[in-house]
């Protein structure tokens, strides 16, 4: 396999996932994606060529050269990048972030870095996790074994077994504990506290407690559960506003949300009504009005009346982020492509 093909081809039960190699493993993409949708903030796309990052516009123009070992999403008008050491990829080589000029801001120092989210970015420096500001200054000692980022005024962070969460100045509002945690979503966080799920602000007061075996976050208002195998999707009073029902169910975007059905793919709506047909084999969340989709062992894309936008062709491919995709023709070439399907950013197969 070449180094090109460490980026992955997988399709996992929450849609598309793009596994960049050499990439910080804080990621916090939707974060990004809804910072800028919300920000309407020109998007910056990371391209490679010839095993070197770089950055394109929605044109597919190149904005900031080819110059680097491994490029991250942009989020608040900064992006980590991964630096070369003498012209060659080093997994070692530190972390940085650059302007969407192109210009490296913050310089590489950190072993890995997350996108800022809440002005904050999480980056990692001898093995334990902290957080930088936009100036690449420490204000949260790295101290933990993984940390969420500042979707609210709270953030999640792991020491050994345990989670707890952290304010902006790193101190704990409470003392509470939980064994599974969260980032905040529509004012709450999704926490496990001993064996029982439940939903709580940023004050850390519980708000929903759930009996149920499984749960995620809200997301458009809904979040999805699963009782006695079944999932279904409960409201912020607690309420069933789908009764459990589906053997698979992923959050809301764009007023529709993935299930599954006898191991088949659908879209439901806010109201519960069947949108698109659980007849998909495989397919992801939709965004920009697309939702990435294979048939015959290809990916192409739907729209929301589950007709074909772009005709599955490629080996794999990512969630739109406004106005563009990228996609995988084969394991060593990646191109950007627009809502139409129209090749924005041509490739070139890396050996």
């Amino acid at each position: 396999m070449s180094k090109r093909s460490a980026i992955g081809f997988v399709a996992a039960g929450l849609g598309i996932v793009l596994v960049w190699s050499l990439a910080p493993a804080s990621w916090n993409a939707s974060a990004w994606a809804q910072e800028e949708e919300a920000a309407g903030a020109g998007v910056l796309y990371p391209v490679e060529k010839g095993g070197k990052w770089g950055y394109i516009d929605a044109s597919g123009q190149l904005v900031a050269k080819l110059e680097y070992a491994w490029a991250g999403p942009f989020s608040q008008g900064l992006a980590p990048v991964r630096a070369m050491e003498g012209g060659r990829i080093q997994i070692k080589a530190g972390v940085g972030y650059v302007n969407s000029a192109g210009r490296m801001v913050i310089t590489p120092k950190f072993d890995q870095g997350g996108s800022f989210v809440g002005g904050l970015a999480p980056v990692q420096m001898g093995g334990k996790w902290g957080y930088s500001d936009p100036q690449g200054k420490i204000v949260i000692a790295p101290q933990f074994d993984s940390v969420g980022s500042f979707s609210g005024k709270l953030a999640p962070v792991r020491v050994g077994r345990v989670f707890h969460y952290i304010d902006k100045t790193g101190q704990s509002p409470s003392r509470t504990v939980y064994s599974q945690a969260n980032d905040f979503s529509e004012g709450v966080a999704l926490v496990m506290l001993g064996k029982e799920w439940r939903f709580i602000d940023e004050e850390s007061r519980t708000i929903i407690r759930l009996n149920v075996q499984q749960a995620g976050s809200f997301s458009q208002g809904l979040a999805a559960v699963m009782l006695q195998g079944k999932w279904g999707y409960i409201n912020k009073s607690g309420a069933y506003a789908i009764k459990p029902q589906f053997d698979g169910a992923e959050p809301f975007s764009e007023g529709l949300a993935m299930i599954t059905q006898a191991g088949k793919k659908g879209f439901v709506g806010l109201d519960g009504q069947m949108v698109i047909k659980p007849e998909l084999a495989m397919c992801g969340s939709f965004s920009s009005g697309l939702a990435p989709v294979m048939s015959e062992g290809k990916w192409g894309f739907i729209n929301k009346t589950g007709a074909i936008a772009v005709a599955a062709q490629y080996e794999a491919v990512t969630a739109f982020k406004g106005p563009l995709a990228a996609v995988y023709p084969s394991e060593n070439q990646m191109l950007y492509i627009n809502t139409e399907g129209k090749v924005v950013w041509p490739g070139q197969t890396s050996e």
